[in-house]
């Protein structure tokens, strides 16, 4: 029997393709298992239907021509690995989706973008990489979910913005409570620092969050503390109420001083005293918070310290003091009965020269010791005054009657006071007393009107200024001018003797 030589080789020859194709999709590592199985099974069918064609050949020429056309057939088979191809692409699907939404975060910087970018793309590596290495469909499946959730998961976090952030909340929380802590600041400058530091900061974040890189944000940061710490409030409202009570003080000061009714001491009490509202106002400015009450502490320190009105104590004391002593001078004169009218006048006259004299000198004294010598001074004046009756003395000698002068303590007796008055009144003799004294009285009164305006004179110079010896003229004057009226009632009284004695 002869051997079926040419197909039993052409069977075998797609039987080895067959095999070599087996072997070819085996080792394909993108073909999952189950693409495997069907590649080859496709495969298989392909060379199972050329060995069936070889079967049906009749003649060695197509034998041969369905042996080459089952070999192409099987060695064409070339199965698409589309289960990790379509795993590999939902994962690159995953990661340009991430990279997107990266981009588009505003609070990362293009560094942290960078670094979170290659992070996804590492998961994405490592999930293609499983997916390679997945053998079945199932294996390609978990593998791609795994991997898009691993790049899906990749949420990096800001670092450099909210870390500047951070940093200029902080200056600002610093700032604000430094403002806060200002006991120079009403409620009000407080709240418009505050709000001014608050727009220094949100400007710095503001910047913050436009920085594309950390070099910028850096800067941003630098930038907006500076600006958030520069912030410096000035104090005005307590400020200004504080220069109201200064000046008010200087100008009360000012006032004080120009008073020439108060000593140095006074003044200096005063002074204290002024100074002590304006310090008790100014403390309450300090302690007051809102701007009302800042106003309210300023318009009642100003009044207070206007108010200050120091009472000239001394010197009202001392010009007290001698117009008590020439008051009581002037009693004394008046009591006099040793003086008549005109010396009376003119002693009194006397007395309030010296008085007006030493009220002068303590209107110019500047210090309570100067006062008190002052006063002392005067005091001792006024109370000099002693004067001596010469008018009915030398009209009782005219007229025959012995009057002690040299004593004005002693007294007229009756029948030597009724001599003198009858000689003094006399419409002439009253004439020319009333005349030699008034021009004496009206020097005195010049001599008084002159130390009022000028207040050159000072007590001391009382006994020089010739009011003593105008008033010894007035009296010898008025003694010599009727003395020739002391004659007249002499020659009466020895009339009336010899009346007496004729009787």
């Amino acid at each position: 029997t002869p051997a079926a030589v040419a197909k039993t080789e052409a069977k075998q020859s797609i039987d080895d393709a067959l095999k070599a194709k087996n072997d070819e999709i085996d080792a394909r590592t993108d073909l999952t298992d189950e693409e495997k199985t069907a590649a080859k099974a496709g495969a298989k069918d392909k060379a199972d239907a050329a060995k069936e064609a070889i079967d049906k050949a009749t003649t060695n020429a197509e034998v041969n021509q369905t042996q080459s056309t089952g070999t192409t057939e099987v060695t064409s088979v070339n199965p698409e690995a589309l289960t990790k191809s379509a795993a590999k692409q939902s994962i690159d699907e995953a990661l340009k989706a991430k990279n997107a939404e990266i981009d588009a975060r505003t609070d990362l910087t293009d560094e942290e973008k960078t670094a979170a970018k290659a992070e996804a793309k590492k998961k994405a590596d490592a999930a293609k990489e499983a997916i390679d290495k997945a053998t079945t469909n199932a294996e390609v499946e978990q593998a791609k979910i795994s991997g898009t959730s691993e790049v899906t998961s990749v949420n990096p976090q800001p670092e450099a913005k909210p870390e500047a952030k951070k940093a200029i909340n902080d200056a600002l929380k610093a700032k604000n409570d430094e403002i806060d802590a200002r006991t120079d600041l009403t409620d009000e400058e407080k709240t418009a620092a505050k709000a001014e530091v608050k727009d220094k900061a949100d400007a710095a974040k503001s910047a913050i969050d436009k920085a594309t890189k950390n070099a910028a944000v850096d800067q941003s940061k630098a930038t907006g503390i500076t600006a958030v710490t520069s912030v410096n409030p000035e104090a005005v409202a307590k400020t200004e109420a504080k220069q109201s009570i200064d000046e008010a003080l200087k100008a009360k000061t000012s006032e004080i001083d120009s008073r020439t009714d108060l000593t140095e001491e006074e003044k200096i009490g005063a002074k204290a005293e002024a100074k002590t509202k304006a310090d008790a106002a100014k403390t309450a400015i300090d302690n007051a918070t809102t701007n009302a009450e800042v106003e309210q502490a300023k318009v009642t320190g100003t009044r207070e310290v206007n108010n200050v009105n120091p009472d000239a104590v001394a010197k009202s004391e001392a010009k007290k003091s001698i117009d008590e002593v020439l008051k009581a001078e002037d009693c004394e004169i008046d009591g006099r009965t040793d003086l008549t009218d005109e010396e009376k006048t003119a002693a009194k006259a006397d007395a309030k020269a010296k008085a007006d004299a030493a009220k002068a000198a303590i209107d110019k004294a500047t210090t309570n010791a100067t006062v008190d010598q002052a006063k002392s001074t005067g005091i001792e004046e006024v109370n000099s005054v002693n004067p001596i009756a010469q008018i009915r003395p030398a009209v009782g000698a005219s007229a025959g009657v012995h009057v002690n002068s040299a004593n004005p303590t002693s007294k007229e007796k009756p029948q030597e006071k009724q001599a003198i008055d009858q000689v003094l009144k006399t419409d002439e003799a009253k004439a020319k007393v009333k005349d030699s004294v008034a021009s004496t009285i009206s020097q005195l009164e010049n001599e008084n009107q002159q130390v009022a305006t000028n207040q050159r004179v000072v007590a001391r110079e009382l006994p020089n200024t010739g009011t003593t010896e105008s008033i010894t003229a007035i009296v010898a004057a008025t003694a010599s001018a009727i003395l020739g009226f002391g004659l007249i009632a002499r020659r009466r009284k020895e009339d009336e003797e010899d009346k007496l004695e004729n009787q």
